[in-house]
């Protein structure tokens, strides 16, 4: 599967467990600030900075969900394989 697919298919399965996926840049914002889930207003955000590489995108999107509850909802095989993969550590 090629990265850009794998990225997409990541933020699909993120919005089928009712978190969001935005990208933002965080070079001038003046602390330090990482991508991470957080809750805005009651709703679940994951936070990306856009200026990572596509790999760490992936990295960092394919671990949050990886340790989210992901069971009840379809996902492609590869994808979910990839997503066990890192909960085992095998990423």
């Amino acid at each position: 599967m090629k990265p850009e697919q794998l990225y997409a298919d990541l933020k699909a399965a993120a919005e089928k467990l009712g978190v969001t996926v935005a990208e933002k840049s965080f070079r001038n914002v003046g602390i330090k600030v990482e991508s991470g889930l957080c809750t805005v207003k009651g709703r679940k955000m994951y936070i990306l900075d856009r200026n990572k590489s596509l790999s760490e995108k992936i990295q960092l999107l394919g671990g949050c969900l990886a340790v989210m509850p992901n069971e009840h909802i379809y996902m492609v095989p590869f994808v979910r394989e990839y997503i066990e993969g890192l909960r085992e550590g095998g990423g």
